[in-house]
């Protein structure tokens, strides 16, 4: 029979002879199960109240001192004198400038409103989607999409490592007040025909409590008294410079971190709508060597898009190609979504001579910027004994 002259076969395989050593018996075993959680979605509202034109405003949030923190998600509804369309697409990824994170007035985290385009835009499909849908204006009661209206909604994700893994959701309840910190874009950066007149924020919150036995196990393994327990997690760096060239432009890079991915686009600093120049070439020099020379969008995004970046979005009908065509991702890790591990990076601290020079679509130079955004590692030490959160190490 057939079968038998598959197993016969795979008998004398010297590769899977040797793996068959540690074969799976396929006996049935109860798989390991979760301890006894207790989820919660909550609405948290602001400690500041922001007045009147929001553009260049702070607005901060105290996370409540409960639970371990599983996500985070802001909810904007603002108003502006001009009327908001489709056309003004995912409003909620540039409406701020900045989103930090941060313990008893340390940083911890930062986040550019370049880093939630790029981001979204590397993720695979499905996720990629969620976040886009719900960055897109609505209306505030029904949240369809609005097609004419003068206050919408939109929502902003929060990327950070405590997110990535239930391994590093953070206790809240141990560690020290954990802040979070948004500064409103301006009209220029956020794209929009009007200048907006009002907005108000509140954030959501996903968390979970175990039930006791569990909890004091995970305290005892993390919160060993008078210790460290350092958690590796990552960070963004933005770097943005206004083109001189219409056609070709170069951006040295300025960071001393162990960098594992980075984007880049050119972006109008005057339209009214999302206007990314094309790329058609990058080539990115160290010490005048070339590392990536002359390189097109279908070879550089190859292996993000692999990977499963989608850089093909469209929500509720509408495609933004200008948005996700126009964004590139290099790589420097071997496992382009990994933001656990370590799978490789760059650490640019002692090489002062990177430059990415880019040959893109004729534009008028002065209207546009280069926008180059980093991921890296960081090393967060964090006390057993007081709750103090630090940035250890990020070179």
């Amino acid at each position: 029979m057939a079968t038998d002259l598959i197993m016969q076969s795979n008998r004398q395989s010297v590769v899977l002879r040797s793996l068959a050593q540690s074969e799976e018996d396929f006996s049935y075993e109860i798989p390991p199960s979760a301890p006894l959680i207790s989820k919660q979605i909550r609405e948290q509202v602001s400690q500041n109240v922001v007045s009147g034109a929001p553009h260049g405003q702070e607005v901060t949030f105290n996370l409540n001192r409960s639970a371990l923190l599983r996500d985070l998600l802001i909810e904007t509804t603002v108003t502006s004198g001009s009327t908001f369309s489709t056309s003004v697409g995912p409003l909620g990824l540039r409406l701020f400038e900045s989103i930090i994170i941060r313990s008893n007035n340390k940083t911890i985290f930062t986040l550019s409103d370049a880093y939630l385009m790029a981001r979204t835009v590397d993720m695979d499909y499905a996720k990629s989607q969620a976040i886009f849908a719900r960055a897109l204006t609505r209306n505030t009661t029904s949240e369809a999409v609005v097609t004419n209206a003068t206050s919408v909604k939109v929502y902003t994700p929060i990327f950070c490592s405590f997110f990535e893994s239930i391994r590093e959701h953070l206790d809240l309840n141990f560690y020290e007040q954990i802040q979070v910190v948004c500064k409103f874009n301006s009209q220029a950066r956020m794209a929009l025909p009007a200048a907006l007149t009002g907005a108000t924020s509140t954030i959501w919150t996903w968390s979970y409590m175990m039930d006791d036995p569990s909890y004091s196990k995970l305290r005892a393994k993390n919160q060993r008294p008078g210790g460290l327990l350092n958690m590796l997690t990552y960070n963004t760096f933005l770097e943005r410079t206004t083109c001189t060239g219409a056609t070709s432009n170069s951006v040295r890079f300025n960071l001393n971190y162990p960098c594992f991915k980075t984007y880049f686009f050119v972006r109008s600093n005057t339209a009214v709508d999302l206007d990314f120049a094309r790329i058609d070439q990058v080539t990115l020099r160290i010490g005048g060597s070339a590392l990536i020379e002359n390189v097109s969008s279908l070879v550089a995004n190859y292996e993000a898009e692999k990977s499963g970046a989608s850089h093909a979005v469209t929500v509720d009908g509408s495609a933004i190609t200008r948005f996700e065509d126009n964004i590139w991702c290099l790589n420097w890790g071997l496992l382009p979504q990994n933001r656990v591990a370590n799978s490789g990076a760059i650490s640019w601290a002692q090489i002062s001579s990177a430059v990415l020079e880019l040959t893109h679509e004729s534009v008028t130079a002065a209207n546009y910027d280069i926008y180059v955004v980093h991921e890296y590692w960081q090393l967060l030490s964090m006390s057993t004994e007081n709750g103090t959160v630090d940035v250890s190490s990020y070179s």
